[in-house]
């Protein structure tokens, strides 16, 4: 063997080794992205806007029967469908919904939730999309509390995205996961961690 056989052997094994890699990384990256559904297709998701008018029409989109976790719903179906118009309309009709349940709360531990999501709610109003997507966390964890202490006959579904913020959840009256934080871009991202109620 002469040493440019050799050389051009070592030349050829680099080549290679890097065609593998490439191949290695490009695999990497698509398990990655399909552990999250990073494909996905539409969303069959109706989000009707939960104006005044329209409040029977949203209770019945998203099954609720308590008009916060309606407007939680709306809110919720809106950014999963990236629809920040109904986002605001959506906030708009729980701050509404909020506002009428102080006002006839009777139980001061009550009331200092009601105050507390009033406040979210508030907030939400006055941020662009992606804030409100962030907010979410916050309203999330609000209406968690909110029913410990009033307990929905209906089931809502606890589901959870390990990629948005660190890991965070979000409630659902449907099984199916479709992921509020991220809505098209990964909207099968999540699992349902537990069914409460």
């Amino acid at each position: 063997m002469t040493m440019k056989y050799f050389l051009n052997r070592v030349v050829h094994l680099k080549k290679k080794m890097k065609y593998n890699k490439l191949i290695f990384l490009t695999l990497s990256i698509a398990i990655t992205l399909s552990s999250c559904n990073f494909y996905p297709s539409k969303p069959e998701v109706k989000v009707v806007s939960p104006s005044p008018q329209s409040q029977a029409n949203t209770l019945e989109v998203t099954r609720a029967s308590d008009p916060i976790l309606a407007g939680y719903m709306a809110i919720k179906n809106a950014m999963v469908a990236d629809d920040s118009l109904s986002v605001s309309l959506a906030i708009e009709t729980l701050h509404s919904s909020i506002e009428e349940r102080i006002k006839n709360s009777k139980q001061s531990t009550d009331n200092a939730l009601y105050v507390k999501m009033e406040s979210l709610a508030l907030e939400m109003k006055n941020q662009n999309f992606e804030q409100q997507r962030m907010s979410l966390i916050d309203l999330t964890a609000a209406l968690l509390d909110w029913n410990k202490s009033n307990p929905s006959d209906e089931k809502i579904y606890l589901q959870y995205c390990p990629m948005y913020q660190g890991g965070n959840y979000w409630l659902s009256m449907n099984e199916q996961v479709l992921n509020p934080y991220y809505g098209s871009k990964m909207l099968r991202c999540g699992v349902v961690e537990k069914v409460l109620n």
